[in-house]
């Protein structure tokens, strides 16, 4: 269901998860420029034979159009809404993501608890548009131009302990052409997980799903038999976190998504 303003634009946009158990509804709204400014999942109560609220998450932008800051909350047993995670961008003068910070909600504090962050360099000589990826794994609308480092940090003890780093290295050719390659919509929820959750491809041809670290490790992988749009994965045994998963098919199709792991 969408709705629209005056001038064609979308306002607003719901989608029903009737096959998730429980079912599921999610309500999108959007500003003047196309940009997702919150949303909203609801269950369906059975027993009351209703909707009721389940988590809501608001983007923030700056005056550039930049993503700065993403807030999530849930219901608690309380049927009150208490803050979950937060996500908190800073960027160069290019448009770059230098920095992305990530805290979580202490409930004993009533206040954030900083986690972890990623930071990013970039070589600015150089649009993303202009470099042929053997991967898109980190290439996301906030890295404008050829990113040439990323790297995480986690919070531990009131220090900056140093993750995983990525560095990037690039040589120039010549190519008469380039393929473009077809990228399937794929939906994941429910985003923050547990570690249980849901990814429904349109990819019909044999799937193959990867999940990367932050660091750009392989941490779990599989070629799902079933050939149903609905794939169950599990991470439980996985760290609270940020991960990257992929989505591709034996043609090279492949699509790239950000999961929150928070149990």
């Amino acid at each position: 269901e969408y709705t629209y303003n005056s001038n064609g634009g979308i306002v607003s946009a719901i989608y029903y998860e009737i096959s998730s158990s429980p079912s599921r509804k999610k309500e999108i709204t959007y500003n003047s420029k196309n940009q997702i400014t919150s949303t909203k999942y609801y269950n369906w109560d059975i027993e009351n034979n209703q909707w009721v609220d389940s988590r809501l998450t608001l983007f923030s932008f700056d005056s550039n159009g930049n993503a700065i800051k993403e807030v999530s909350s849930i219901i608690n047993g309380n049927n009150a809404w208490i803050n979950y995670y937060q996500y908190e961008s800073v960027y160069d003068a290019f448009g770059n993501n230098i920095q992305m910070n990530y805290s979580k909600w202490d409930t004993s504090l009533n206040s954030w608890n900083t986690y972890s962050r990623v930071n990013s360099k970039y070589n600015n000589s150089f649009l993303n548009s202009e470099i042929l990826w053997p991967s898109k794994q980190y290439i996301n609308d906030y890295q404008k131009h050829m990113i040439v480092e990323y790297s995480s940090e986690n919070y531990v003890n009131n220090n900056w302990i140093k993750g995983g780093k990525n560095n990037y290295y690039y040589s120039s050719f010549e190519n008469s052409g380039v393929d473009e390659i077809a990228i399937s919509r794929v939906l994941i929820y429910p985003n923050p997980t547990n570690g249980v959750f849901t990814i429904n491809t349109s990819q019909s041809d044999k799937t193959t799903i990867k999940v990367f670290d932050i660091a750009g490790k392989v941490v779990y992988i599989t070629t799902p038999t079933n050939k149903e749009n609905d794939k169950q994965i599990d991470l439980s045994d996985l760290n609270n976190g940020v991960y990257f998963v992929q989505v591709g098919t034996e043609d090279s199709n492949q699509s790239i998504s950000k999961i929150i792991l928070a149990k």
